[in-house]
């Protein structure tokens, strides 16, 4: 017990030490995310998988919703623990950087490399992801790079029941005009309890995001995440 609380404690404290820099600093905003995505596998070794993604977000104190993102992907497994990602998105905005109501269109292509492993009792995953974001209104395409790290400490003897956290890093190669400022977009972190009830992942937690919108208007966020993710 004494090493499960320490490792919550260091959880904890990773997330605590990403809100300080931000949290006093910029204006915030309350949020609800939902996450309902299954991994469809398309062959019997499954190693070639057809991802599909929906992900509506309440925002402005949760009484309007600010978008909702349609993901989809054919996902390759190439060796053990690795494997890669070939999508698109379609992530339209209806409220802008002050919750006015707009409708800003977006289409995404992307590319992903994940790797995941064990270490130290804990499950691992490192995620890559490339994205070619066409957004209304804008001169060019907005090339933006991500990468998250995400940790889970089973705690149950099956492993189906445990804590998550995570902190994704997304930086855009080079400024659009009228859309996103090259450099530093956005840095999202998340913490929370995971279980499993057969293929089937849930996570319920809190998620804090400081980002840039367009231009330098910087927001952070407040959000209660919820995940469902299946797989067959």
């Amino acid at each position: 017990m004494p090493t499960l609380l320490r490792h919550i404690a260091i959880s904890i404290a990773l997330v605590a030490s990403c809100l300080d820099s931000a949290l006093y600093a910029t204006p915030s905003d309350t949020e609800a995310w939902l996450q309902v995505a299954s991994n469809i596998s398309l062959d019997p070794q499954k190693r070639y998988q057809l991802y599909l993604e929906t992900q509506p977000r309440l925002a402005s104190d949760l009484e309007r919703i600010s978008t909702v993102q349609l993901r989809t992907a054919v996902n390759y497994a190439f060796a053990e623990g690795w494997s890669t990602a070939l999508g698109y998105a379609w992530t339209p905005i209806f409220l802008d950087a002050e919750y006015h109501r707009i409708f800003r269109d977006e289409n995404r292509t992307w590319q992903g490399l994940t790797f995941t492993h064990r270490y130290g009792g804990l499950d691992w995953q490192h995620r890559l992801r490339q994205e070619q974001r066409f957004i209304e209104h804008t001169d060019g395409v907005a090339h933006r790079s991500r990468y998250q790290l995400r940790v889970s400490m089973p705690i149950s003897a099956s492993g189906d029941f445990g804590v998550t956290t995570l902190d994704e890093y997304m930086v855009h190669l080079y400024a659009t005009t009228n859309g996103p400022s090259g450099g530093y977009d956005r840095n999202r972190v998340f913490i929370g309890p995971f279980w499993k009830v057969g293929a089937t992942r849930y996570e319920v937690g809190y998620l804090g995001e400081h980002a840039k919108h367009f231009g330098d208007d910087a927001r952070w966020v407040h959000a209660l995440l919820t995940s469902v993710v299946m797989a067959s």
